[in-house]
């Protein structure tokens, strides 16, 4: 696993242990500084994620164009297994926080209505930034494959497994199904040889 993708592991650990904090904290079992610690610090390390991940996509969108032969679809998968349960816990931060405002903005209240609106601005940037996340550690096998689209060199297989890594939670699945792509090529060119 590259060091890339490894600060990501480690980065969503820290990022999900917070956000688990955050549910627990929820029930009025810590401090009120420790529970403004840990609000402070889930949104920090979201965004300190999304804006490594952007960082850290264009170089291996760079990277990925100038050198084709390169794929690492065994990194790219055990990185996308680790950070499950950050998705996991982002989801249901995020869920329960858009959640909230949008049920808030329904109550009689004059003016509860306008929570509707950072409702929805907050759910766009949430899933923005998660989506940013996912992708930077799709980029360099995105790239190579949709090269072997375009040659018309590409397998059924292989189309399926680009396609998939752009969509939530199959994106996992879109990794392993490259990664036995690319296994039964090497497997293939190597009899053939």
């Amino acid at each position: 696993m590259k060091f890339k993708n490894a600060l990501f592991v480690i980065l969503s650990f820290i990022s999900a242990t917070l956000g688990v904090l955050l549910f627990i904290s929820s029930k009025g079992t810590f401090s009120e500084s420790f529970e403004d610690f840990v609000v402070m610090g889930f949104f920090v390390s979201f965004i300190v994620m999304v804006a490594y991940a952007f960082v850290t996509g264009i170089i291996s969108l760079v990277a990925s164009i100038n050198n084709p032969e390169k794929i690492d679809t065994k990194g790219s998968l055990v990185t996308k297994i680790l950070m499950i349960p950050f998705f996991l816990v982002n989801f249901a931060v995020w869920f329960t926080l858009v959640f909230g405002m949008t049920i808030l903005s329904f109550t009689p209240i004059p003016g509860a209505l306008l929570l509707g609106v950072p409702a929805v601005i907050l759910g766009v940037l949430s899933c923005g930034g998660t989506y940013i996340i996912m992708i930077s550690t799709s980029i360099n096998l995105i790239v190579p494959f949709v090269r072997k689209i375009f040659k018309r060199e590409a397998k059924v297989g292989g189309i399926i497994g680009t396609v998939c890594l752009f969509i939530f939670c199959l994106d996992a699945v879109g990794a392993l199904i490259l990664q036995m792509s690319t296994k039964n090529n090497s497997q293939q060119l190597g009899y053939q040889g």
